[in-house]
C-alpha cells in the first residue's frame, strides 16, 4: 500500500508519495502556480493503481482542498483528513474551539508528541510563524500565531514610504550600518530570539 500525503499551505502545496513509510518522491508547488492539472499530473505520474493508495490531506486553504476532493472522488481514491485521523492518536487537546485548529498545527503537535512525548515547544516558520506547546503531561496546551518572516518583510515594505523589501538571511551584526542591514538584523536577530 502506498500513501500520498498532501500538505496544502498558504504559500506552497507539498505532495509526497511514501511506500512503507519511505519517501519515494515529492513535489512542492507555489500556491500561486497551483491548479487542478498539477494534482492530476502528479497522481497519474506516481500512481498506476488507485486502489492501492491512501491519501492524507492537511489543509489550511479551503479552495485548494475542494479541488483535491473533487479529483480524488473522480479517480475513486480513498482519502482522509488530518482532523478525521486525530482520534487515532492519544492526544488531549486543551484548546477552547478544537474545530478551529489548523491542520498544520495539529500535524506539528502530533509529530512532536511522537518524538518527544511531553514538555515540548514546536516552532514552525511558515506563512505564519506558529509556536505550539505540549505540556508536562503531553497534552496540547495551546500556542502562538504571528505573521511569518516573509509576510512581515512584505508588510514592512508596503506599510512604509521608504523602507525596501529585503531577503531574510543570517547576519553577523546586531547593529546595522545601513537601512537594509538594520532590517536584516532586526528580522534575523528578532526571530532568532
Amino acid at each position: 500500500m502506498r500513501n500520498l500525503t498532501i500538505d496544502i499551505g498558504n504559500t506552497n502545496v507539498m505532495m509526497c508519495f511514501f511506500n512503507n513509510n519511505k519517501l519515494q518522491n515529492y513535489e512542492n508547488i507555489d500556491v500561486l502556480k497551483f491548479n487542478k492539472f498539477n494534482i492530476v499530473s502528479y497522481i497519474n505520474k506516481n500512481c498506476l493503481d488507485t486502489k492501492k493508495i491512501n491519501v492524507i490531506i492537511s489543509s489550511v486553504v479551503p479552495k485548494i482542498k475542494k479541488d483535491f476532493i473533487e479529483i480524488l472522488k473522480k479517480k475513486k481514491i480513498k482519502y482522509y483528513f488530518v482532523k478525521d485521523l486525530i482520534k487515532l492518536f492519544n492526544l488531549k487537546i486543551k484548546l477552547l474551539n478544537k474545530k478551529n485548529i489548523g491542520d498544520d498545527r495539529l500535524v506539528n503537535v502530533l509529530y512532536a508528541k511522537n518524538m518527544y512525548i511531553k514538555s515540548t515547544m514546536i516552532i514552525d516558520f511558515g506563512t505564519a510563524t506558529t509556536i505550539d506547546v505540549l505540556d508536562k503531561n503531553g497534552d496540547y496546551d495551546g500556542g502562538v500565531i504571528t505573521p511569518g518572516i516573509d509576510l512581515s518583510l512584505q508588510s514592512l515594505k508596503n506599510g512604509t514610504a521608504k523602507l525596501p523589501l529585503v531577503n531574510f538571511k543570517k547576519t553577523k551584526f546586531v547593529v546595522g550600518k545601513s537601512t537594509t542591514n538594520a532590517i536584516k538584523s532586526g528580522f534575523y536577530w528578532g526571530y532568532r530570539s
